[in-house]
């Protein structure tokens, strides 16, 4: 095997036994005695270039034709007429390719081996393999093809080329080998039966002040590598410091090979020991069994360049843990996903925090029912006792047919039909307080707001009465569905409307007005109009404030939560004074898209 100092990477078989593997921009010569010298060496060498995806190029002269080399070459390799058909091999006579015009040209022969090998490269071959024989050469050409050569071996270096040019030796004196070999890298000559290779003196003192270079170059490198490595080995310690302060990991995904990465902290996040095999079905059998599914569909949304930022739960050590997952992906040609490079933070704090926000909101909602319930204790006493009273009176009236000796059955069943009616009303009345004053979380519906909102009228109906308001409706009527909790609705509508009562409580006029428009195919707005003092210009930007209030005996809740639950909706919640006197609230809420047109 011959030495080599260029990269490894791009060493051909030469199908030459005693050289071996050679670097592209190798530059050989052969010296012959007999035809079958020239073969022994050439056969092998193309034999291994069209197996190794080359395009070959022969130049023939005397002893052998190309015609010659051709059904000696197709002896050894079956498919040779159709490899010369595909174009990966010309065999040529020198006259076609070296004194082509008559004459030898050695720069026209350097420029077509280039157009040569961008042709090979173009065509998607590795490179150019290529011989020339020279016993066509007269005396008067020496000089001129000398030079040709140490042209070639000066520029083949820099391409990918193979090249052997052979040498009859009874055509060469010493001083013509001499010229030769200066000219090429090494040189194969035959003594007895055995092979022998002569190296360039001037280039093996070359190689060797190559080597004490490159010698002198890799320790340096090793000394900055080794430096580099540990200022790597630091900022990963840091990193993984960073990590476990901020509690976000980070992984790697080969998704061709399916190999999963994961950095330290992932590893402790997932309760799994640092180092352990990792698949994506590994990752999803700690993911939640809820959740699963959810994850794997978003994952192969991703793989189709959809983004992937999710929040999702895990089971670790029998405890249940959220984290946030974002991943970016790299795709070949072909818009084939083909590694992926993600974080993953533990957000179990974050969700804790906010389901305890969560409760506190919805122990703050049902507070602030139970007060606004506190304020309609005179109208739902009035509201029940309507039923009561009737109920007490017909079943005294049924008692006194029953003393009779003949009762009026038909009487008596009007009186009970009368009592059932009665007690339904009170039942509904009361039906009604418990759904407002129940605690529970959110539970979205479609619904009609108008229908919303006559429930909440029909349990002030005596309040409006005992207060003297005027009350008027502009419902909608083809108004669209909405998705909503109908409890939290009938509670924004209902503390709205006793703040229009407390508005309107020191006017003459009283009005009320109940109003349900469409806007922009998009939303829905409620109105609710009162005639009352109207509201302090100064206030307006503090009325949803928490703690503000207008009020003497206020907790300034009622406006901020109202505007918590027309928010949590999708909505928005304000208000504003009426042209002539009194204000309005208004609140939007989003078009339910399954019943949106």
């Amino acid at each position: 095997m011959m030495p080599n100092v260029k990269d490894s990477t791009n060493l051909r078989n030469t199908g030459i036994k005693i050289i071996g593997h050679m670097p592209w921009g190798s530059h050989l010569c052969q010296f012959y005695h007999t035809k079958i010298d020239l073969l022994e060496i050439l056969l092998p060498y193309f034999k291994a270039g069209l197996k190794n995806n080359e395009f070959c190029m022969w130049i023939t002269s005397e002893p052998l034709s190309a015609k010659e080399a051709k059904e000696t070459l197709k002896k050894e390799i079956k498919n040779l007429d159709r490899l010369i058909k595909k174009g990966q091999i010309e065999i040529l006579d020198y006259n076609q390719w070296y004194t082509k015009g008559g004459r030898f040209d050695a720069d026209r022969v350097l420029a077509g081996w280039i157009e040569k090998e961008r042709y090979a490269l173009r065509k998607g071959f590795s490179g150019l393999r290529l011989t020339g024989n020279t016993l066509w050469l007269e005396r008067k050409d020496w000089k001129n093809f000398t030079e040709y050569e140490a042209k070639v071996n000066s520029a083949i270096g820099r391409h990918r080329m193979l090249a052997i040019c052979t040498y009859s030796l009874d055509k060469c004196g010493a001083l013509e080998i001499i010229d030769v070999i200066a000219n090429h890298q090494f040189a194969l000559i035959k003594r007895g039966k055995k092979w022998e290779v002569i190296e360039n003196a001037e280039r093996k003192l070359k190689l060797k002040k190559a080597k004490e270079h490159l010698e002198i170059q890799i320790a340096k490198r090793t000394r900055e590598l080794k430096q580099v490595n540990e200022a790597l080995e630091i900022t990963r310690d840091n990193l993984n410091r960073a990590q476990v302060v901020a509690h976000i990991g980070s992984w790697y995904l080969d998704i061709i090979k399916n190999i999963l990465l994961w950095s330290d902290e992932t590893y402790r996040m997932f309760g799994l020991s640092i180092g352990s095999p990792l698949t994506y079905e590994k990752f999803l059998e700690i993911v939640h069994p809820d959740d699963r599914e959810y994850v794997d569909k978003r994952w192969m949304a991703a793989l189709n360049k959809e983004p992937y930022d999710i929040e999702h739960r895990i089971i670790v050590d029998g405890k249940v843990k959220w984290v946030r997952e974002k991943v970016e992906l790299e795709f070949d040609e072909e818009d084939k996903a083909t590694r992926g490079i993600g974080t993953v933070q533990d957000i179990t704090e974050r969700k804790q925090a906010e389901e305890d926000s969560r409760r506190l909101r919805e122990e703050l909602m049902h507070v602030a029912r139970v007060t606004t319930m506190g304020e309609l204790t005179a109208a739902l006493a009035h509201e029940l006792n309507q039923p009561l009273m009737a109920i007490m009176s017909n079943a005294q009236a049924a008692h006194r047919f029953l003393a009779k000796k003949n009762p009026d059955l038909d009487e008596i069943g009007e009186i009970l039909s009368d009592i059932i009616k009665d007690d339904k009303r009170a039942s509904e009345v009361i039906g009604k307080l418990r759904a407002l004053l129940r605690k529970s979380d959110l539970e979205f519906t479609i619904l009609n707001i108008n229908d919303v909102i006559r429930e909440v009228i029909t349990l002030v109906h005596s309040d409006i009465v005992i207060k003297n308001i005027s009350l008027s409706s502009d419902l909608n009527d083809k108004i669209p569905l909405v998705s909503g909790d109908r409890i939290q609705l009938q509670q924004v509508i209902l503390n709205l409307i006793l703040n229009s009562f407390e508005a309107m409580k020191d006017v003459d006029s009283k009005r009320l007005c109940m109003r349900t428009v469409q806007e922009n195919g998009k939303f829905i707005t409620v109105g609710v109009e009162d005639s009352g003092i109207g509201i302090d210009e100064k206030n307006i930007d503090s009325l949803f404030k928490p703690f503000f209030t207008t009020k003497k005996e206020g907790l300034g809740m009622g406006l901020s939560i109202n505007k918590v639950i027309i928010e949590a909706h999708g909505g928005s919640l304000w208000a504003k004074n009426n042209s002539d006197k009194g204000a309005t609230f208004y609140f939007t809420l989003p078009i339910s898209k399954k019943h949106s047109k």
